[in-house]
């Protein structure tokens, strides 16, 4: 009897306890998906003040781009042809480039950059074979020719032109390259009256190839010298100073952006697009693609010859200036893609010089904005130690300005930013917001790479950001709880928590490959100024940068709700809007980079007049590429209708009850198990008392 007594109250305590079971549906927060090396740890580094800087023999990459086409696209095979002396057009055409004349420059070669994006004319094939009938010398490019030449009455005047498509090989003056020997591309049009010749050297110790020189024979015809003061044809080019077309051996050096080769006399040039060459070590068709720096870098400079200098980030200016009234103002500008080098105060030093320094300075409108790069000689690190913008007070960008019509000045002196060291690139996708006490001044970067010293061809080795590598989430997921008003009266309101899983494709290493990234919706900096309210239909919209990783809010989130005529409603729409570029997903290709919109309407999240929505389960809407979870959910989108204000009554979401549902049945479950195992028990103990009975008698 006292087992049995002591089976029941156990029974009776399990069913108190099943009583006082409550559900909760809870999710571990999900990491941001990125990826990127591990930043690098520096040292301080000491600085100085800034130059006064000059001009120097340093040249930035000139705004310039190919000179207008006469030629007319063909149609032709792709592939390298296999004879000397002809020429084949791919047949993919290249999509965009420049097609502008170039500025006049008396600078020695200088340095290409990408022109305006227009339409191009045809590229072609060339290629040179050997004695055994072997392609030894490949090249893909459409070029043009720019400069001055003198009319009869002794005026200078400009000429622009491409060569033609029917220009050909030329296979005796043609020859591949050899240690010893200098490979040579022999091209020529006009029944052989005009020409081009690129020559390439390679260093064996190095391993690599370059262009040699570069020479043209052009015949002062009237079609394209008009009145030439001379006739026949005229010598231009020469040897190259400074590396250009340059590549490993095995490599074929390729360049989509506009290559411009310069030289004093005659202010001529040569313009290259869609280039890609490879004059040594050629198996059949191109090699591995080498690409050139004005393909990886917006802005850079050269020092006797030799690229210096390679930029390339998006900037906002933003800071606080005095209105007519005394007030305070707030400002922000835009640095311009097309941002201009002010050659007189850029250049570069040795990285040995002590305390060296790099300054690239730029120009765009009336404004003007210079950066100082400063080596620590004790670290072998650059940084950042000065950054000095100019401002128009300008009407657009400085309304009711006291300083109206002045240019304003603000930075300065910065202690050691994006500190790396010599020979890489600092490179950090997320936002990098660099910050001055005066005026409430700031620099915001995205998209930010950098390379002031020891520049070998491209960018080299890259110190990534502590921003860009993956970091710890909060411990759950930011609840938000939001309230919109119509006529100062109460009429909707949200509260929720949400995450976006987004997947995309990187680059790495050259290919692509599929990745992941997440975001959670912000609860304090979401600006919902956007939503409306309706007796029929409301909007619940919200603005925000993830992660505040821009200083605009380019992301958008909308849920559209709908009631109909009998009083129930339901969401109806979700979308959202967001900005595809590296600053949000890391190795993203630039090209790559667009405003993406997707949207789910499938009617969900149901209640009626005067009730909330609420569910405590995991909700997971798919849209695209796009995977939006939404936990911990009370929604009321038509509060006016609620009688005495507040959320309502709330409508459970199924999910809640399937989940409530499981706890009683499992503690019923449990409890015929244990009622089972006590009987078991009572009848087995029953057995023995009665067996030892029948001992006694």
């Amino acid at each position: 009897m006292k087992l049995l007594t002591a089976v029941l109250l156990l029974i009776f305590v399990a069913l108190g306890a099943a009583q006082n079971t409550e559900s909760a549906a809870t999710t571990a927060p999900t990491k941001k998906l990125t990826e990127g090396p591990t930043s690098k740890a520096k040292t301080g580094a000491t600085t100085k003040a800034p130059k006064v800087t000059t001009a120097t023999a340093a040249t930035a990459v000139p705004t310039t781009a190919t000179p207008a086409s006469t030629a007319t696209a063909t149609a032709a095979t792709a592939g390298p042809a296999t004879t000397a002396g002809t020429a084949t057009a791919p047949t993919a055409r290249p999509a965009t480039n420049a097609s502008t004349a170039a500025p006049k420059t008396t600078a020695a070669p200088t340095s290409p950059t990408p022109g305006p994006t227009t339409v191009p004319p045809p590229f072609f094939t060339y290629n040179v074979t050997s004695a055994d009938g072997q392609v030894c010398f490949l090249a893909q490019f459409y070029a043009g020719f720019s400069g001055t030449y003198e009319l009869k009455n002794t005026s200078m005047v400009d000429f622009n032109f491409e060569m033609p498509e029917n220009a050909k090989v030329d296979a005796k003056k043609s020859r591949c390259g050899w240690p010893s020997q200098t490979a040579i591309m022999f091209l020529t049009w006009t029944e052989g009256a005009d020409s081009l010749a690129l020559e390439f050297s390679m260093d064996n110790e190095a391993q690599t190839f370059q262009l040699k020189s570069a020479n043209a024979s052009l015949t002062h015809s009237p079609a394209h010298f008009p009145d030439s003061k001379t006739t026949g044809a005229v010598k231009y080019g020469g040897v190259t100073m400074g590396d250009f077309f340059k590549a490993d051996f095995g490599y074929s050096f390729k360049c989509a952006s506009t290559e411009q080769i310069a030289y004093k006399a005659n202010d001529f040039k040569f313009t290259f697009s869609q280039l890609k060459v490879q004059p040594y070590e050629v198996d059949k068709t191109f090699g591995q693609e080498s690409p050139c720096v004005a393909d990886g870098a917006h802005w850079s400079l050269k020092e006797k010859g030799n690229f210096c200098l390679l930029a390339d980030f998006q900037l906002t200016f933003t800071g606080e200036y005095t209105k007519n009234d005394s007030k305070m103002g707030t400002f922000t500008v835009m640095l311009p893609a097309d941002a201009r080098i002010d050659l007189a105060n850029s250049h570069c030093e040795d990285s040995n010089a002590p305390m060296a320094q790099a300054v690239l300075a730029l120009t765009f409108d009336q404004n003007s904005f210079m950066q100082v790069y400063q080596v620590d000689n004790k670290t072998k690190t650059f940084s950042l130690v000065n950054a000095t913008a100019k401002l128009m007070h300008d009407k657009t960008h400085f309304p009711d300005s006291k300083d109206a019509g002045k240019i304003v000045t603000y930075g300065g002196a910065l202690t050691d930013q994006f500190q790396t060291g010599l020979g890489d690139y600092y490179k950090c996708s997320a936002m990098q917001k660099v910050e001055f006490k005066e005026n409430k001044f700031a620099l915001s970067y995205t998209d930010l790479k950098i390379q002031p010293f020891d520049v070998h061809m491209t960018f080299g080795n890259v110190s990534q950001c502590v921003q860009d590598t993956p970091t710890a989430k909060p411990p759950t997921v930011p609840m938000g709880n939001w309230t919109i008003t119509r006529d100062n009266k109460t009429c909707m309101m949200m509260q929720f928590q949400a995450q976006f899983i987004i997947s995309y494709q990187k680059e790495v290493g050259g290919k692509t490959e599929m990745s992941k990234v997440g975001y959670y919706l912000p609860n304090t900096t979401l600006d919902t100024a956007e939503s409306t309210c309706g007796d029929t239909v409301a909007m619940f919209v919200g603005a925000f940068s993830p992660e505040n990783l821009k200083p605009i809010k380019d992301w958008v989130m909308t849920l559209e709700f709908t009631m109909k005529k009998d009083k129930s409603y339901s969401m109806t729409n979700f979308s959202l809007e967001f900005m595809m570029d590296d600053a949000y997903f890391p190795g993203l290709n630039k090209s790559m980079a667009k405003m993406m919109t997707v949207f789910n309407n499938t009617a969900r999240f149901d209640s009626t007049a005067g009730n909330y929505y609420m569910c405590n389960a995991n909700q997971d809407i798919m849209a695209m590429n796009v995977n939006a979870t939404f936990m911990k959910l009370k929604l009321q989108p038509f509060a006016e209708q609620v009688k005495g204000g507040g959320l309502g009554n709330p409508s459970d979401c199924a999910a809640d009850n399937d989940v409530s549902n499981i706890v009683p049945i499992a503690v019923g479950c449990a409890l015929a198990g244990l009622v089972i195992i006590v009987l078991i028990a009572y009848l087995i103990g029953r057995s023995r008392s009665n067996r030892s009975g029948y001992q006694s008698v």
